[in-house]
């Protein structure tokens, strides 16, 4: 999407929230801007809305709660201006608590038009902080989008309609031309909007983690003598991270947050509702007591809050937005980080609170080794900020996706974080290399090929297609309706078995899926051998019988075969 010429024209910047629903019908966002003509202590602070004039461009600043399930504010489309602004005494119907007896300006758009994919502005500042700031610091500009803060930027509070300068509207210009924003995977949603998710380059290596969750798999069924099917009915992975959803639970039950009030602010009812959520007995996610020494646990400055009125409303009113969802969450962040420092265990912790289907706790150390054996060279410790925690989660689900493909049910990003955490504990050293061998010697392009392989692309598909031409069962030769299957488990090969074509059969999508579950599998004459556990009705609805075999079968697919009928075929 790119943004109309500038040349001849000023550009404004609304920054909203949609909790401010925008006046409701005839004011709604992308139709309007609209401000009261003064504010409540009678001083002219909207003035900025008497500037534009017919044919501005209006960018906006939106904040809600997105499909993605993250609140926050995005760059998410621009307008242009079709009336300037003007006062009217009728009142918007949903006001929002501005009342106005002077009346409202109005500035009426056209043309509203979103952004393919709309742009978190945690991730606009965290790439171009050090030009925006240069930009702010040359242009002396009063009514800028941003403001300073310490060594960055950050939106300028409280200024709803605020003007860009030519140089940065050229920023948010190139930044919104870019049709996929590194940092940003974005998917449509049914109502035509984006869902975003923060992402870093360094993704979790799909066969790394294959590789070490057999070997995790292996120690924990040893240990426990039953099947690994999931973190909750295995006794060792309950019995050792099991505690973290019943802490989670008593946490937000001592939290209570559902019963404060704005009127609670400043009380210290709030901050002794949160010292109460960190302090629940059995709580190791983060150190809470004063066992390194007075004064060091990482909540003190919630007590140290305790006993400063001024402190106190400005912590409980961090806390009370980040409970209840009146500020976009990675605001709120920033004002605990400047409250408290960057407590990184801590923030953390609380956002785990908030919502555990999003949000996990960390150890920065132990999450940073485990990132590293999963092949994401992804850092957390020293890195305490919004964007950086988004990344931890993303890799978080990553692993839960990749766990989903191997345990029963439906993981959860509380199991992916247990899986982390306990793979830097159970695999020492000396299994990893043993686990890996020469595959962490290999080239990224080599990698790639191996990646690919898994999904029956690249290299290992076309030296599947050369060898068989058609299904290696049925003999269909629509090559597009075929799927490269691997015979020896992807997870279970080594790099050269993984894109070894003898390892692999080319078949049609229904053979493949039985095939890989273990319901049929192949002797060393090629015939089809059917599982007792699939129904003589269900294997002729999917039109397998017994009669079936391999078109031919030659030495090299012999070790395969034995390799599937003993570790994968249901006997």
């Amino acid at each position: 999407m790119q943004l109309p010429s500038l040349e001849g024209k000023r550009a404004f910047v609304e920054t909203t929230e949609s909790t401010h629903s925008h006046g409701g019908a005839g004011w709604q966002f992308g139709r309007c801007l609209w401000s009261p003509v003064a504010g409540q202590d009678g001083r002219q602070i909207y003035e900025k809305m008497r500037e534009p004039e017919v044919g501005d461009i209006v960018l906006h600043f939106y904040s809600t709660r997105w499909s993605d399930g993250v609140t926050d504010r995005r760059f998410c489309g621009f307008s242009f201006v079709d009336k300037p602004g003007y006062v009217r005494h009728d009142e918007p119907p949903v006001r929002g608590g501005w009342d106005s007896p002077e009346g409202y300006y109005r500035i009426d758009l056209r043309d509203y038009t979103p952004l393919h994919s709309p742009i978190p502005i945690a991730v606009l500042v965290d790439k171009h902080k050090d030009e925006i700031r240069r930009d702010l610091l040359e242009s002396h500009a009063t009514y800028y989008p941003f403001a300073k803060y310490r060594n960055t930027v950050r939106l300028n509070q409280g200024k709803y309609l605020t003007e860009a300068t030519a140089r940065l509207y050229k920023i948010l210009a190139e930044t919104s031309t870019v049709p996929q924003q590194p940092g940003v995977r974005s998917d449509r949603t049914h109502d035509g909007a984006q869902s975003h998710e923060i992402e870093d380059s360094p993704q979790v290596d799909q066969y790394v983690f294959a590789r070490l969750f057999r070997a995790f798999r292996q120690t924990i069924e040893n240990e426990s003598g039953i099947q690994l099917r999931s973190f909750q009915s295995n006794p060792v992975t309950d019995g050792q991270e099991g505690y973290k959803l019943d802490i989670s639970i008593r946490a937000k039950r001592a939290l209570a947050s559902d019963r404060w009030t704005p009127a609670d602010i400043g009380t210290g009812s709030i901050a002794q509702a949160v010292i109460a959520a960190i302090e629940v007995s059995g709580n190791n996610l983060l150190i809470w007591d004063n066992r390194r020494g007075p004064g060091t646990r990482l909540h003190q400055f919630v007590y140290d809050a305790l006993q400063t009125r001024t402190l106190l409303s400005d912590i409980e009113s961090a806390f009370y937005d980040l409970f209840l969802g009146k500020q976009p969450e990675n605001e709120v962040f920033d004002r605990i980080v400047e409250l408290a420092g960057r407590r990184y265990p801590l923030l953390a912790y609380l956002y785990f609170v908030k919502d555990r289907s999003r949000f996990m706790p960390i150890a920065p150390e132990t999450f940073d080794s485990a990132f590293s054996m999963l092949g994401a060279e992804f850092k957390t410790t020293g890195r305490c900020s919004w964007i950086n925690y988004l990344r931890f989660n993303d890799l978080l689900r990553q692993i839960r996706d990749l766990l989903g493909e191997e345990l029963d049910g439906d993981p959860t990003l509380l199991d992916a974080h247990s899986f982390a955490w306990m793979l830097v504990r159970h695999i020492s050293s000396e299994l990893y290399a043993e686990t890996l061998d020469e595959y962490v010697e290999l080239s990224a392009k080599e990698r790639d090929v191996i990646a690919r392989a898994r999904i029956g692309q690249g290299r290992f598909r076309r030296s599947v297609i050369t060898y068989w031409q058609r299904c290696s069962v049925t003999g269909c030769s629509r090559l597009d309706l075929l799927q490269a299957a691997h015979i020896k488990p992807w997870a279970d090969c080594s790099t050269r078995e993984c894109i070894d074509g003898f390892n692999g059969l080319l078949l049609t999508p229904t053979l493949h899926s039985v095939f890989d579950k273990g319901y049929i599998t192949f002797n060393d004459d090629g015939l089809i051998e059917l599982s007792k556990e699939l129904r003589d009705a269900d294997a002729a609805a999917l039109g397998i019988h017994g009669s079936m075999q391999l078109r031919k079968v030659t030495a090299e697919h012999i070790p395969y075969l034995a390799f599937h009928r003993k570790r994968v075929f249901r006997t």
